[in-house]
């Protein structure tokens, strides 16, 4: 393969600035987003919202920016000649050097002056690593340390708490760490500039170690239980085992398969829940490990991979205090995007063992993607993102490899989508076969869908992106993903490698609607591990393998982005705590639940209540039951729990729900109320609770109503 990069000697600074055209170019798309569309939008009639221009912005990225790409990649350049199209690259990374420059000027920020001292160190050490038989070149030098100096300010935002050079300055543990992370991580990408990985092979015994290491930690089994978070998940699984029907009488807000899988399990359902979630982890794991190792054969990426693994995947910063363990949140984990890390496992192994096929290649994929379909709504959008690309690329290079005519080309194409509509209506018919035999009734496919609409329609939850915050980590990573494979696929279509490339693309792209439709900069923070998995899936490739000043420019943009999520947690004050931290038995896992309130538990004594009733909380809706005192835990309900997994949505979907239950679980049992009730949609459930049910007994403490309901059906 002839040099992506060509060289650079005795050329003009701006001829070496062209390789960087893509990456100015959706630096432009994102900057003109945010500044244009809100014009735009009121030019129309609209409000101009600032979630509505951050979602406009992020299609943008879809829909403006992958042909904008291919206009001035291929089609200038046929239609004005090379000259005209180079001269326009270099305008535009041009323009991104003079916009940033101004920002340096006009924010005076004394961050952007350690993220170029940091940048350069780095880069240094890295172009020393190169191979003694080729010069430096002062320009790929000026373009690492600049491309390093944007990476460090977007891996510094991770901060999101304080400034980052306060932080990092005002412990000389953080200091250190960040030190040895940048040393460590830096003798890895060495090797990989250097180009002595192996991208195939087994891994080597030793590396079982910390694989173990990895897969044993992941079934932790404390701290890992926050109330509010697991109740999503809790809530359906306990409704299922007392006769529920998911997708029908029992929402799910996190998906289809994530909740009967662990279902099915044995134990309570906070231990089934556990065990599902710990293995979901130590596959992920493993996954990460692989990918990141295979950057370096030597022990430093064995460390890195070791490290970085360990600290992004399992821990959330959450401020210069507080460091949660990842498990807590299960919704913002490995539980909600497995899939993907699978997907782009299958494809970088298909490539690998290319000889294997193309039927193969489709019915494994096919078989992924259907899979996630059936995991949740959510994952469904990511791995499409992921598979139709690279299916795309794959029957393309099939097409041009077999010199296929029109015709053929049509019905190829063809083919290959019926085959995807054809799993997808084989798996539906085999869900509704499956419903059908055991009696039930359903699906409601719009429970699949209900609450991503919710988050991205809706706007449930939405908060204002920082245009100077973690975002640009994201952007960063995006752009780097998107040069990779631009670059790669102007300069030989026929690249198989571009399948993964285009996958990973796909990947980062969708995997932004997360941060997008929720932007708390911690969200950012739990979408690092699948950041950082599709950026190694691309470097394992060997991107620019016959290009030492591109892999040096690449490495020194890409050290930031792992070195700060790595000091973020490795030099966090409670890691060592944390890490430490003596485990429970699973027996005793319930211990994390936590307890009662003893004036409500009092109340509910006097009522004559006990555990194995069936309880509904009306409170601020986040939240159920908890233990009682003694360790018994609340079981049985005849609304969803919690509440505010119903109460979220539209007044109509609410009804539907509540209409169900009371035909699906018509028993007596408890309404327990406070009397500051909060929960979205309170008043709707009290106006159903009278309407159906006949209240036999009352009793009222400072804080709470609890009312015995005689069976729904009886008012």
């Amino acid at each position: 393969m002839s040099k992506v990069i060509p060289s650079v000697t005795g050329l003009p600074l701006l001829r070496a600035l062209e390789p960087l055209w893509i990456a100015a170019l959706g630096a432009q798309v994102m900057l003109g987003g945010a500044l244009l569309l809100p014009g735009m939008i009121r030019l129309i009639g609209r409000g101009g919202a600032t979630e509505t221009v951050e979602w406009a912005t992020y299609m943008a990225a879809l829909f403006v920016f992958p042909p904008a790409v291919w206009i001035l990649g291929w089609a200038v350049p046929r239609i004005a000649g090379s000259a005209v199209a180079g001269t326009l690259k270099r305008l535009l990374v041009s323009l991104v050097v003079l916009e940033f420059s101004a920002y340096a000027v006009l924010r005076a920020n004394p961050s952007l002056v350690a993220a170029a001292f940091a940048g350069g160190i780095a880069t240094t050490a890295l172009v020393l690593a190169r191979d003694r038989s080729r010069a430096v070149q002062p320009v790929t030098v000026a373009l690492s340390i600049a491309c390093a100096t944007a990476a460090w300010m977007a891996g510094g935002a991770l901060v999101y708490w304080q400034n980052a050079l306060s932080w990092l300055t005002a412990s000389p543990l953080t200091a250190v760490v960040l030190a040895a992370s940048v040393l460590i991580i830096g003798f890895t990408l060495r090797s990989w500039v250097r180009d002595e990985s192996k991208v195939g092979g087994a891994i080597r015994v030793l590396d079982l170690i910390p694989v173990a290491f990895l897969a044993v930690f992941s079934f932790r089994t404390f701290p890992v239980v926050e109330h509010y978070h697991w109740g999503f998940f809790i809530g359906p699984i306990e409704q299922l085992r007392q006769g529920g029907t998911l997708l029908w009488d029992t929402p799910s807000q996190y998906g289809f398969l994530s909740i009967l899988i662990p279902a099915l399990l044995p134990g309570s359902a906070w231990q089934s829940f556990w065990f599902f979630q710990s293995l979901v982890y130590a596959i992920v794991a493993c996954l990460m490990y692989v990918s990141i190792r295979r950057l370096s054969p030597g022990i430093a990426g064995a460390i890195t991979a070791l490290l970085i693994t360990l600290v992004t995947l399992f821990f959330r910063p959450r401020s210069e205090a507080l460091l949660l363990p990842a498990q807590m949140t299960p919704a913002a984990g490995p539980f909600r995007f497995i899939w993907c890390f699978v997907m782009l496992a299958f494809l970088v192994s298909s490539h690998l063992k290319a000889g294997e096929g193309t039927r193969r290649f489709v019915l494994v994929g096919t078989a992924i993607w259907v899979a996630a379909m059936l995991w949740s709504a959510e994952t469904a959008i990511y791995v499409t993102a992921m598979w139709f690309p690279a299916l795309l690329v794959h029957t393309l290079q099939a097409v041009r490899r077999d010199s296929l005519p029109v015709a053929g080309t049509i019905l190829a194409f063809v083919r290959i989508a019926a085959y995807q509509a054809a799993a997808a209506v084989v798996a539906g018919i085999l869900v509704l076969a499956a419903y059908r035999l055991a009696g039930a009734p359903g699906p409601d496919l719009t429970g699949h869908f209900e609450y991503v609409l919710l988050y991205s329609r809706g706007g449930f939850g939405a908060l204002p992106i920082d245009p100077t915050g973690t975002i640009w980590y994201l952007i960063i990573a995006f752009l780097i993903v998107s040069t990779i494979l631009g670059l790669h696929a102007r300069k030989n279509p026929r690249d198989s490698r571009l399948i993964v490339w285009a996958a990973a693309w796909g990947l980062v792209w969708a995997i932004s609607s997360y941060f997008t439709g929720r932007s708390h900069p911690v969200n950012l923070v739990a979408i690092i591990p699948v950041l950082v998995y599709a950026m190694m899936a691309c470097m394992r490739l060997r991107p620019f393998a016959a290009s030492p000043h591109a892999r040096s420019v690449m490495a020194a943009s890409i050290l930031p982005l792992l070195a700060m999520p790595l000091t973020l947690t490795a030099g966090h004050k409670a890691f060592g705590a944390e890490i430490a931290r003596r485990q429970l038995a699973p027996a005793r896992f319930h211990d994390q639940v936590p307890v009662l309130d003893p004036e409500l538990e009092s109340l509910l004594i006097e009522a004559g209540a006990n555990p194995g009733d069936a309880f509904v909380l009306a409170s601020d809706g986040r939240l159920m039951l908890e233990s009682w005192s003694n360790g018994d835990m609340t079981t049985h309900s005849w609304l969803p729990k919690p509440f505010e997994i119903i109460g979220s949505l539209p007044e109509e979907r609410r009804a539907v729900y509540l209409d169900r239950n009371a035909r699906s679980f018509a028993q007596p049992g408890w309404l327990i109320q406070s009397k500051v009730l909060t929960a979205h949609g309170g008043d709707h459930l009290l106006r159903f609770v009278d309407s159906t049910r006949t209240e036999k007994r009352r009793l009222e403490s400072e804080r709470w109503i609890v009312r015995q309901l005689d069976s729904a059906g009886n008012p």
